[in-house]
């Protein structure tokens, strides 16, 4: 089960923990990759080599957007085809007018490392 509720839009709120989740040459540029700290399921986004973190949830009907499509910096839900911009996940168009939550994302060495709430993934810092 995937932990979504009290995750609104935009960046993270609250306490946040450091999770290294991959090394950088696991998500290619111009794909993407669906992980999961404890409850919390989130998407890695490469757009031309710039790693993004946006939760797995579409805003619209609250389903997963593993599945769907990024198409340069636009990611598409697979079930009505929403379409949200990955590094700030505002709605663009479709049936979604709810931003996407997003996580910030650094790059330590060969780590991606994402900020995620600790609240959702059962840590604290």
């Amino acid at each position: 089960m995937s932990y979504y509720g009290g995750l609104g839009g935009g960046e993270a709120s609250g306490e946040t923990v450091s999770v290294r989740v991959c090394g950088v040459d696991e998500v290619e540029p111009g794909r993407y990759r669906c992980f999961s700290e404890g409850d919390l399921s989130f998407l890695l986004c490469n757009v031309k080599g710039v790693i993004h973190a946006i939760i797995n949830q579409c805003s619209h009907m609250k389903v997963p957007l593993d599945g769907g499509r990024q198409f340069g910096k636009d990611f598409i839900c697979p079930m009505h085809g929403a379409r949200f911009d990955i590094a700030t996940g505002k709605a663009l168009s479709g049936a979604a007018v709810a931003r996407l939550k997003t996580f910030p994302v650094t790059i330590e060495g060969d780590d991606v490392i994402v900020e995620l709430p600790s609240a959702a993934i059962g840590r604290s810092s």
